[in-house]
């Protein structure tokens, strides 16, 4: 599970991961409190969190946090890499972040080779280590621009409208596309993608109710704990107790 989001509105976010790891580009400057070190970050750099650990993010001003959550998998006879905590990508940044945002929806239709693109991006934060290349993806390029967008702006309102312009084509089109490639409506897409990003934040972190419900684009609490039940049969509380 991969996304983008846009922090700062609260200076102090505090949480803790139960299962995954986790690799963050930040676009903005702040502090990581963990096991009582503070880790500074300023824009182009890399960071990396593992599960069981309360995690707290200073952030000085706005902020955006490209993401990915991962479970390590060593293999026997493998070795182990180390991944600096932080690190300062520079001229690297740009180039990894765009691959990181393409794997929501490279694992949509290929998860295997997105799990392989994962840790091609992993292996590339390994000091001294060389960049891999990795296939793309074989869908309408269109579908998966507006696939990408509405990952990269889940937390925002989204219109159908609004990404038809983005994209230089028509609504129709735009639907016809998304129909033919998922089965479904660009709006229903939507709406599915930010459900399925909150139930993956209920299950698998401590982040509040609240605060999911922010991220995925619902202020308004009452109306995403009746979403969620509509989607899951069950109020978000008992998501999070699975």
């Amino acid at each position: 599970m991969s996304g983008h989001r846009t922090h700062g509105l609260r200076k102090m976010e505090r949480y803790k991961l139960d299962r995954f790891w986790c690799l963050n580009l930040f676009q903005g400057e702040g502090e990581l409190h963990m096991e009582g070190k503070i880790y500074p970050f300023k824009e182009g750099y890399a960071g990396i969190t593992w599960p069981g650990v309360d995690l707290a993010y200073k952030f000085n001003g706005k902020t955006i946090k490209t993401w990915a959550h991962f479970i390590p998998n060593k293999s026997e006879g493998g070795s182990d890499a180390h991944i600096p905590i932080m690190q300062d990508l520079g001229p690297r940044f740009e180039g990894l972040k765009a691959e990181l945002q393409t794997l929501s929806s490279l694992y949509r239709m290929h998860p295997v080779r997105a799990v392989a693109k994962l840790w091609d991006i992993l292996w590339q934060l390994v000091p001294s280590d060389t960049q891999v290349n990795t296939n793309q993806p074989h869908r309408h390029p269109i579908v998966a621009r507006a696939m990408d967008e509405i990952d990269m702006h889940i937390s925002e309102s989204i219109s159908v409208e609004a990404l038809a312009d983005e994209l230089e084509i028509s609504q129709t089109h735009l639907n016809r596309l998304f129909k033919a490639a998922t089965g479904v409506t660009t709006g229903k897409y939507i709406r599915t993608r930010r459900m399925e990003t909150a139930c993956h934040l209920l299950t698998h972190t401590t982040m509040p109710i609240k605060q999911i419900a922010y991220h995925v684009g619902i202020p308004d609490t009452q109306h995403f704990n009746k979403l969620i039940r509509q989607y899951y049969k069950q109020p978000p509380t008992h998501l999070r107790s699975l």
